[in-house]
């Protein structure tokens, strides 16, 4: 996925903080990893290369320390290694995503107090050699079709979509009261990460 063609919707010095504190987190994996690598590579060559009355020493002193269970560490510590490249393979994954819990976040407060949504739904579609782009489809209740057409243009004001569009409303009945049943459709707009 390409990144820079993800919307993103958190502050910027969110966002900023939080990649700084991921970074600080993989380095520390990795290095401990190193490290726990490189310990068992010492282990290995000083028990390979240890003389046999060093050898023969270290068994009377430390039944443990023979050289199969050095090769049994390694392998251990290689097996954990790889283990800790995959964690950092999915966080790197993970990272790239939008977060949509803001974008719900900014629909329930331009709702107010008249407008219900029923169903949203975000769709991502590539198409050809365009970037990815982000589709935003709403359904949902308001009191009057001039408070569905308020809602739009609130929606427009925030700044977040390239093009918001009423598709259709309707009369409906909630609970025995006449309300206008209304889709909308929005385009998230698109920016890349240097975008402020």
């Amino acid at each position: 996925m390409n990144k820079r063609a993800c919307p993103n919707l958190m502050p910027k010095a969110r966002v900023e903080a939080y990649r700084v504190a991921r970074r600080k987190r993989l380095w520390r994996r990795a290095l401990t990893a190193y490290a726990v690598v490189g310990a068992a590579a010492c282990a290995s060559l000083w028990a390979a290369h240890s003389g046999p009355s060093a050898a023969s020493a270290d068994t009377q002193t430390a039944p443990g320390a023979d050289p199969q269970s050095v090769v049994d560490l390694k392998a251990a510590l290689q097996r954990e290694l790889a283990s800790r490249q995959l964690e950092a393979q999915r966080v790197a994954l993970v990272e790239g995503q939008p977060d949509f819990g803001v974008l719900m976040r900014l629909l329930a407060q331009e709702s107010r107090d008249t407008v219900l949504l029923r169903r949203c739904v975000v769709d991502a579609r590539a198409r050809g050699d365009e970037p990815l782009a982000y589709r935003l489809e709403l359904d949902g209740l308001a009191g009057s079709p001039r408070d569905a057409a308020r809602f739009v243009l609130r929606l427009e004001d925030t700044g977040v979509f390239d093009s918001v569009r009423l598709l259709e409303t309707a009369k409906a009945d909630l609970d025995g009261a006449q309300v206008t049943g209304f889709r909308i459709s929005c385009r998230l707009a698109q920016r890349s990460e240097t975008t402020p």
